[in-house]
């Protein structure tokens, strides 16, 4: 039989939490000062090579030394992590960044769009994240998903990933932590509005509490708040009931960046609705764009880190005291419909549950070798059409866009193969 993972949470020792932010209405606030606030961000992942290891950032306490200087230099209050492991000790980065009044978002594991699902292997590392970060004052949140609808097709996705919003966020909430969850939006434009609808509608519980969207249009000598897209991109983010920030910006391809798109998201144009965001990206990737490039010698800073230094050095929008702060009031949005650009209904999958699935482990007569290197829907798919007529495995499948996921959809790969193997081959 496959043993699976089961979620236990770690306990943690209790921390003084002082200084961590919040969130009351559409607007960030510092918990203490009571004042707005605004994020002057970037990605952290430096050393993001295309080697298929990505170390943790945030495990590396001499590279934190190394590079929090010159992210205060940047003017830098937040940073975003997209890629962290749970098994490694942060105490030291952790403490540096606080130190520096430094605050923290991570990306959890986003869903793959290309053959969505959502099992007990996620959860569990969900509930690790959030168990190893939580002592720590100056970790504001997570991204339960980034850039996973890009496209009408991809959007049976987004049941997946507001399940994953409803799960983290009632995990939170049952044990009292003081934490937010969101979702990144890419710039498809046959789906952006439909993704911020979808996960601002519906129960409360199951909404995300702050949203991002990525923004990478404003490239050239002649950009502006119109031509660069920005205006079409952002109009409907004053439907929202969250806080909105910037989830990546900076122009992809372009080099030096400019970073011209700091001025609207800070001016005028997006004040009011924006609360700041994140640019990309710290680390020098060798190809696209970075602020600096990090060698054993230390670090350089580039053309794009001088850039950005200077539009961050400018950006001073207005803060506004959580309590003398007029409340937006706005209504929850209504849930898009289905169409052949929108394939998720409300109905959400089931929160994954381990002891179940091992349930239905235990329950086999055949036993699956786990040795094929062809896991993956596709090949789960292609077995079923050979092995399962008329819909004999219809409960390790899903129909987002009627709301259906089949009581074992929440299983991992190899007990949903298992499972199907043993409908054909057992009575």
């Amino acid at each position: 039989s496959t043993a699976l993972l089961a979620v236990t949470p770690v306990v943690q020792a209790a921390t003084k939490v002082t200084n961590r932010l919040t969130i009351q209405g559409t607007r960030f606030y510092e918990t203490k000062s009571k004042q707005q606030y605004y994020i002057k961000g970037v990605i952290y992942q430096p050393n993001n090579t295309n080697e298929l290891t990505i170390p943790d950032p945030l495990a590396d306490a001499s590279g934190c030394e190394r590079d929090i200087p010159y992210l205060q230099d940047l003017g830098v209050n937040t940073i975003r992590v997209p890629i962290t492991d749970n098994d490694q000790d942060h105490d030291d980065c952790m403490n540096q960044l606080a130190d520096a009044n430094i605050n923290v978002f991570l990306d959890l594991l986003s869903v793959n769009a290309s053959m969505p699902a959502y099992d007990t292997f996620m959860l569990d590392d969900f509930v690790k994240k959030i168990d190893t970060f939580r002592k720590y004052p100056n970790f504001v949140g997570v991204f339960a998903g980034n850039e996973v609808v890009t496209s009408n097709v991809t959007t049976v996705s987004a049941g997946y990933v507001k399940a994953i919003v409803r799960d983290v966020k009632a995990y939170i909430a049952a044990r009292e932590i003081q934490l937010y969850v969101g979702y990144s939006s890419g710039d498809d434009p046959v789906t952006r509005n439909n993704i911020m609808q979808y996960m601002n509608c519906g129960n409360v519980k199951d909404q995300v509490d702050f949203y991002a969207l990525n923004l990478h249009s404003w490239c050239g000598d002649d950009v502006n708040f119109q031509n660069s897209g920005f205006e079409d991109a952002t109009k409907n983010t004053t439907k929202l009931t969250v806080p909105v920030i910037m989830g990546e910006f900076g122009c992809k391809g372009e080099r030096p960046q400019s970073f011209g798109e700091v001025g609207p998201l800070f001016g005028s144009e997006l004040v009011d609705t924006f609360s700041g965001g994140f640019a990309s990206s710290y680390g020098d990737n060798s190809t696209d764009y970075g602020l600096v490039a990090i060698t054993s010698k230390g670090v350089k800073t580039l053309d794009e880190f001088d850039n950005l230094k200077d539009q961050y050095s400018q950006a001073s929008p207005k803060s506004v005291s959580m309590d003398k702060a007029d409340p937006i009031a706005r209504k929850s949005q209504s849930c898009p419909r289905i169409t052949p650009d929108w394939l998720s209904a409300l109905t959400l999958p089931p929160m994954p549950s381990p002891k179940a699935c091992q349930c239905l482990v235990n329950s086999f007569t055949c036993a699956l070798n786990f040795g094929s290197e062809d896991t993956d829907m596709d090949a789960l798919n292609r077995t079923n059409q050979r092995m399962c007529p008329a819909g004999k495995c219809s409960e390790i499948f899903a129909d987002p866009a009627n709301g259906v996921y089949g009581t074992w959809t929440m299983c991992p790969y190899e007990v949903k193969m298992a499972f199907m193997i043993n409908q054909n081959y057992t009575k």
